[in-house]
Parts: structure tokens; sequence; C-alpha cells
């Protein structure tokens, strides 16, 4: 007995087809939109950006 379920491949294909129309893009654009605001989010997304942003100069001046 196999352990997928068996509307599986049809599912994927409907939720690939909701995501791809212009009623998913604009939901997720939104839900992003959202998310990107929560504090925890906006903190590890600053915490990423100062870390990038330190590696480059330290490559930019090692590199030297």
């Amino acid at each position: 007995m196999s352990n997928e379920h068996k509307y599986k491949e049809s599912r994927k294909r409907a939720r690939l087809a909701w995501s791809r129309s212009e009623h998913g893009k604009a939901w997720s654009r939104d839900y992003m939109k959202a998310y990107r605001k929560r504090p925890h989010v906006k903190a590890a997304a600053r915490e990423y950006y100062i870390k990038k942003i330190l590696k480059e100069n330290k490559e930019f001046f090692h590199g030297r």
C-alpha cells in the first residue's frame, strides 16, 4: 500500500494554477506585504542586511 494520497497530483496542479491566477498573485502579494511588517521578521531582515554589508566590506578591504 502506498503512502501517497490518490489526489496528490491533481491538488498540486490546482494549487499551482491558483497561485498563478490574478487572485492568487494578489493574495500572495498582500500576505507578504503584511508579513514583512511583523516585528520579528523586520528584525531578522535587518540583521541579515547588516551581516551582508559587513561581509561585503570585509571582502572588499581584505581583498586589496
